[in-house]
């Protein structure tokens, strides 16, 4: 099955096989990091799920929300290469930046920033 370039309900996720995403992990590392986006899928309560394949091979999950306008993943078509910039705060690390690096998107579009 070909990925199609669109955010999956999250009923296309259930039902959808080839959509295994088991083996994605958060990251739990601060820094910045190239990554191709993969899929995005709907989550609960209005979430965006992202899933990365990172430069060095990890397979990672990104949540994005509403509050935050989805970081800009709702716009970035599937097969862009990303930056993604994590930061710990409190307990947790965030992505807190996602830098479109290959796309044609208009320069106002190119850098998403969300501040905690």
């Amino acid at each position: 099955m070909k990925i199609m370039n669109k955010i999956y309900s999250l009923q296309e996720a259930r039902e959808t096989k080839e959509l295994y995403t088991g083996d994605f992990r958060f990251n739990l590392q601060e820094g910045s990091f190239e990554a191709v986006l993969l899929l995005k899928a709907e989550g609960t309560a209005g979430k965006l799920r992202a899933f990365f394949l990172f430069q060095d091979g990890r397979r990672i999950i990104a949540p994005a929300y509403p509050f935050n306008r989805y970081m800009g993943l709702d716009r970035i078509p599937i097969g862009t290469k990303v930056r993604l910039t994590y930061m710990r705060s409190r307990d947790r690390v965030y992505l807190t930046e996602v830098e479109v690096l290959d796309a044609e998107l208009p320069p106002e579009d190119n850098r998403i920033t969300f501040e905690f």
